[in-house]
Formats: structure tokens, C-alpha cells, sequence
């Protein structure tokens, strides 16, 4: 029903996708100067070059897919993060009760690839600190304000989540905020 009005601001990723390795004037990292609506960052850019490349509407219906099946698979990676002794399959139902159509709208009408890169860069962050593996949280930790400068989720969900965030030092949220309240 809203086939034709999908991937709405697709447009942007791919203007940006096919300028950044681009010939010319305006092109590469200048497109910022050129471009100023262009409001996301490089990596956005990148991960939008090979949609960019099989044109614009058959890279818009192939984002908006590939951005809508993610969807299942960032609530999985958030149910990860749920520690063992409070899952149950009713928290898991609300959960995606309220997540997926909030997804369905990022991904499918507007296509907002900064957004999903931002979230999954977070969760791996997440889920790194929870392992306790150093590495590849701080090499992940800045990565989700690169898709779109100026926000990182990271540090609001840690201070927020405490739980999710397998001890690591980050601002604490009063008790109740998360699904523990409390340090696993």
C-alpha cells in the first residue's frame, strides 16, 4: 500500500553514495560543501555505495528491504543483551510489540540507513562490553555517531541500561530504568 512513497529519503543516500567516488567537482569528501542537505556522515555514505550503484529505484526497493529485515535481527541482538533470569517469551512479545513498528517505519517509509548503522554499531559495542572484550567496544564505541554526527546511542543506552553494559563505567540510571535495574 505505501510501495510507492517507501525508502522516502533514500534519495539522500544515494546522491551521497554515488558522489563520494565520484569525478568532479562537489565529489568525495567535498560533496559535504556542495551538498550541505547531505546531514550523515561518510560511513552512511559507504554503506550506501553498492545500493547506489544498481540505480536509484532498484537500490531504493533493495535498502528498504534489506533495512526492514534487519529489524528482527537488531530486536534479536537486543535480546541478547536481556539477562537470562528476567527473559520470558511475554517480554519478548512487548518488546517487539513496541520496537518493530517503530522499525518498520525507520527502514521501510523514510529508509534511514544512518539510523540502522547507528543501532547496530551500538549493539555490537554493547555486546562487546558485555563479553568484556576491550578491543572491538572501543573500536566500535565511536562508530555510531559517524553514520550521523552528533548522536551516539551508545553512551545514552549504557547510562540507561546498565545491565546491557557488562559493568562498564558509564553514567547510571536510577533503578527501574532497565529490565534489571542492576549491574550483571
Amino acid at each position: 500500500m505505501h510501495e510507492p512513497k517507501a525508502g522516502g529519503s533514500w534519495h539522500y543516500f544515494d546522491l551521497g553514495g554515488r558522489l563520494l567516488f565520484g569525478n568532479g567537482p562537489g565529489t568525495g569528501l567535498h560533496l559535504y560543501a556542495a551538498h550541505p542537505e547531505l546531514q550523515f556522515g561518510p560511513l552512511s555514505l559507504l554503506a550506501a555505495a553498492p545500493l547506489s550503484a544498481l540505480g536509484l529505484v532498484p537500490g531504493r526497493f533493495a535498502a528498504v528491504a534489506l533495512l526492514g529485515l534487519s529489524g528482527p535481527l537488531m530486536l534479536a541482538a537486543v535480546w541478547a543483551l536481556v539477562p537470562p533470569a528476567v527473559r520470558s517469551p511475554a517480554r519478548l512479545l512487548w518488546a517487539g510489540a513496541f520496537f518493530l513498528p517503530v522499525w518498520a517505519e525507520v527502514a521501510t517509509q523514510t529508509a534511514h540507513l544512518d539510523d540502522v548503522l547507528a543501532l547496530g554499531f551500538t549493539l555490537g559495542a554493547l555486546h562487546a562490553l558485555r563479553r568484556r572484550w576491550p578491543v572491538p567496544a572501543g573500536l566500535l564505541s565511536p562508530l555510531p555517531a559517524m553514520p550521523s554526527p552528533g548522536r551516539s546511542p551508545s553512551r545514552r543506552c549504557c547510562s540507561f541500561c546498565p545491565g546491557a553494559c557488562g559493568g562498564a563505567r558509564v553514567p547510571r540510571a536510577p533503578p527501574g530504568w532497565c529490565w534489571s535495574g542492576r549491574r550483571s
